[in-house]
Order: structure tokens, then C-alpha cells, then sequence
């Protein structure tokens, strides 16, 4: 029995479970640290329906927000399609809501206090 075919799916195993524990330790690194993928943020609402505006969120809704315990920032993030070449690319943008003496959070790296 020639052994090139064993070695060869031999090896074939050991390089599809090295990336799948590459992968597995990536997804769980995102996870554990989201501002490492731009997520620098901690919690996400989504108005109703009923609280957007032609031009964008009704400010009773961010007032609410900006209310709430322990909210020390906040921003608007607003996404659209741009076509590159053909291809649909998810663009996003962040608005700093200011709430008093509160800045709004960016896509930067949290601010310390």
C-alpha cells in the first residue's frame, strides 16, 4: 500500500484542525475584546419606528437615552451602501449626541476618566 496518500491525508487533518482552532481562538478574541474589530461601544438601541424623523431620530428618544443611569456618551450611528466597482460596501458614521457636559464616542479607543 503506497504511503504518499496516507502522509498526504495525514497532513490535510492536521492543517484543517490548525485553522480550525485559529479560527475558533479568533472569534473568541473578538468577543472577549470587541474594540479590537472597531466595536468601542457597549450598548446599541434601535429606535421604533415610531421615533424616527425625515431627517433622523426623534431628540425626545435620545433625551431618554442620555437620561438613563450609568450613560456617560452617546453618538447616532447612521449606515449606508456605498458601491465600489459594483459592489455594495456597508459604510458607517458616528454623530456625537451631546447630552450636558457629555462628549459623544467615536470609533477611537474608549475615553478614560
Amino acid at each position: 500500500m503506497p504511503a504518499r496518500p496516507a502522509l498526504v491525508g495525514a497532513i490535510a487533518a492536521v492543517v484543517g484542525l490548525a485553522a480550525t482552532f485559529t479560527v475558533d481562538h479568533g472569534l473568541g478574541d473578538a468577543l472577549r475584546h470587541p474594540e479590537r474589530v472597531g466595536v468601542t461601544w457597549q450598548a446599541t438601541t434601535v429606535p421604533a419606528p415610531d421615533q424616527l424623523t425625515p431627517t433622523g431620530i426623534d431628540d425626545r428618544f435620545v433625551d431618554q437615552i442620555l437620561a438613563q443611569r450609568g450613560v456617560e456618551e452617546a453618538s447616532v450611528m447612521r449606515r449606508t451602501v456605498l458601491d465600489v466597482s459594483g459592489t455594495g460596501v456597508p459604510t458607517f458614521a458616528l454623530d456625537p449626541v451631546a447630552g450636558g457636559d457629555r462628549p459623544g464616542r467615536g470609533f477611537g479607543p474608549p475615553s478614560h476618566r
